[in-house]
């Protein structure tokens, strides 16, 4: 889980999950699929998706505050 929030936080900083997966040396599949294992964990989506960006929600947003004290 400890890799997934550090992809998360990362997606957030970058505002992009390929710009991301560049960024951690992954490709943009398992960048999506540390995503999704946070969002099932938690049980609600996290971010919002557009055709350029990527932006957390309410819900990412307190995910990002507790995954950066972590």
């Amino acid at each position: 889980m400890e890799q997934s929030l550090r992809v998360f936080v990362t997606v957030v900083e970058k505002k992009s999950f390929t710009k991301a997966a560049a960024a951690l040396h992954m490709t943009q599949p398992a960048v999506s699929q540390h995503i999704q294992l946070i969002e099932r964990h938690v049980g609600t989506k996290l971010l919002d998706r557009s055709s350029k960006y990527v932006h957390p929600n309410k819900a990412g947003e307190i995910v990002f505050h507790h995954a950066n004290e972590i």
